[in-house]
């Protein structure tokens, strides 16, 4: 992180539009390329990267840290453009490593009331001081939200 009272976040479209001052984070739309996102790796290698990709039909979520996907889950939600998964029995998309807790939920399954609370409550009980929660979402520009201690 930039220091322990801030964190750099930049919320990009395509790998070109990062800052060259290395961000903390980077977050990505849903859909987005691998190949943006190892872009991106590249470039700024101590930032941890978040989007969603589509692998064999599924959009499968990203949180890159160390070259290493740090969380395995696939959209739950039918949106007509990929396969429906339809398992809300999948790890709980949350991450944590030094001050942060990051959390990750694809588009429409924020609606999921089950998994996305379970997310939620996985990310507030977290000991670390930043609670970050990102939603991909399909051709815009990704949602940014800080979950407050003890909220």
């Amino acid at each position: 992180m930039s220091d322990s009272s801030t964190v750099v976040v930049s919320v990009v479209l395509s790998a070109d539009e990062i800052p060259s001052d290395s961000p903390d984070l980077i977050v990505f739309p849903e859909g987005i390329s691998s190949n943006e996102i190892y872009t991106a790796a590249a470039h700024h290698h101590r930032a941890v990267i978040v989007g969603a990709v589509e692998e064999d039909g599924y959009m499968h979520s990203v949180l890159l840290h160390g070259g290493l996907n740090r969380i395995d889950y696939r959209k739950i939600g039918y949106d007509g453009r990929t396969k429906r998964l339809g398992d809300e029995s999948q790890p709980t998309p949350v991450y944590e490593f030094g001050e942060l807790c990051i959390g990750v939920l694809i588009c429409m399954d924020v609606d999921l009331g089950a998994f996305r609370q379970n997310t939620v409550d996985r990310i507030k009980s977290s000991a670390c001081p930043w609670k970050l929660a990102f939603i991909p979402l399909e051709s815009h520009t990704p949602t940014v939200a800080r979950v407050p201690r003890g909220a």
